[in-house]
């Protein structure tokens, strides 16, 4: 997968973790995912196009960071 896909996955997987209430920071199992609405779709996406759920962390967390820094200046 490409890194762009990757980060559409990341907001994605940042939209489902702030509509459940979830802290960012927490890195949950594909398990405890698919147990949260919208989580079984981000998963099949992810295993369509061939890609790892393991490799879609680094982008998340990075795409965490780059919304927290936002924040905090405002």
């Amino acid at each position: 997968m490409l890194q762009s896909e990757y980060l559409e996955l990341a907001i994605e997987l940042y939209d489902i973790y702030s509509a459940h209430k979830i802290h960012h920071k927490k890195w949950l199992t594909a398990r405890e995912l698919e147990k949260l609405k919208g989580g079984p779709g981000l998963i099949a996406k992810i295993k369509k196009k061939k890609g790892k759920f393991s490799e879609l962390q680094p982008v998340f967390v990075d795409y965490v960071n780059r919304q927290d820094q936002y924040r905090s200046c405002n």
